[in-house]
């Protein structure tokens, strides 16, 4: 579009008009008095007031300190051992590749494509080991339940034996009848104390048997770790052996074959000398198993049969004196029922 078009467009668009007698806008009148003063803008305002600082208990008001604050960090020294050095980087690189082979080797055999070396000798051993130890915490278990609840039913047979003493006195018709049941009751809480005690024992005797005694003879953890170590170095070696007389030997290789046997012999040294330790403590440990459950078990034993054989003898007792009380009542009292008939 040329400029004369335009101008004949804008001259075609009539412009607004303006009347002169178009009302002006009213503003409303505020009424303010002589005391009070308008409203001013908003710039005008004045600032809040400042913050009275905080004053010590002198009344004073502390200044800002002049003086620099010390460096922490200047005169802190780092170990050696965490300067990086070559020596250090080396260390790092070995620590990486001895857990990268051993956790390799680990996967491997959760996996089933390892090869475990296995000790036909100890390796049962130290199988019969954690099955004793698993049935004897299951013993131990049960032995803890019957004690407490045991313990409940002594409780129970004392506070009876009390109660059946306390009916004698109030009850003069049935005092003999209650005298002989507090007495059995008592028999039976006194012989159950011995029994709870020979009980607590043989619990005592287990925990220590299991949780101290095995638990710190199973350096079979550290056995079954270096076993693992050095699966994982042979696994190596045989790799690097097996590479011998092929087309893609390495240019290294026989540096590479030397420092990979010389880490084989060391963890084979290692673990022939847990091997030996661990033989000699599973010795122990199962002699002193044997001597420890056999005292336990007998006096146990020995608790339970003076138990029942207490019991029995007090029973019997009460029972024939009991018995004999009857004979002399049916014998000298007549009944309600007699005494009308007649």
């Amino acid at each position: 579009m040329s400029e004369e078009e335009k101008n004949k467009t804008e001259a075609q668009v009539p412009a607004p008009v303006v009347s002169d007698s178009a009302p002006t806008p009213v503003l409303p009148k505020v009424d303010i008095s002589p005391d009070q003063t308008p409203l001013e803008s908003p710039e005008a305002e004045d600032l809040p007031d400042r913050t009275i600082p905080i004053k010590n208990s002198q009344g004073e008001t502390p200044q800002r300190s002049t003086i620099p604050k010390p460096d922490v960090l200047k005169n802190v020294q780092l170990p050696k051992e965490l300067i990086p050095n070559p020596e250090n980087l080396d260390k790092l690189k070995r620590w990486g590749l001895k857990h990268y082979r051993v956790n390799r080797q680990k996967i491997q055999e959760l996996m089933g494509t390892a090869t475990i070396t296995a000790d036909p000798e100890l390796d049962p051993r130290v199988e019969k080991l954690h099955d004793h130890l698993t049935r004897y915490k299951e013993l131990h278990q049960m032995g803890e339940e019957l004690s407490t609840r045991f313990k409940a039913l002594t409780a129970t047979q004392k506070k009876l034996g009390d109660f059946f003493s306390e009916m004698s006195l109030k009850s003069v018709d049935l005092q003999d009848e209650f005298s002989y049941n507090a007495d059995t009751q008592k028999a039976l809480s006194k012989n159950g104390e011995t029994l709870s005690f020979c009980l607590a024992s043989f619990n005592t005797s287990l925990h220590t048997l299991i949780f101290k005694t095995m638990e710190d003879t199973l350096m079979i953890r550290e056995y079954q770790k270096s076993r693992v170590e050095f699966d994982a170095y042979r696994t190596d070696l045989e790799k690097l052996q097996a590479l011998q007389g092929t087309q893609n030997v390495p240019k290294d290789l026989d540096q590479k074959l030397e420092t990979s046997t010389a880490s084989f012999i060391q963890r084979k040294e290692t673990l022939d000398k847990f091997r030996e330790a661990l033989i000699i403590k599973l010795k122990l440990l199962d002699e002193n198993r044997h001597k420890v459950m056999s005292k336990q078990l007998l006096l146990l034993h020995n608790g339970v049969s003076a138990y029942f054989a207490g019991n029995q003898q007090a029973l019997a007792g009460a029972i024939q004196e009991f018995s004999q009380h009857l004979q002399r009542s049916n014998g000298h009292q007549k009944s309600f029922l007699e005494q009308q008939a007649t």
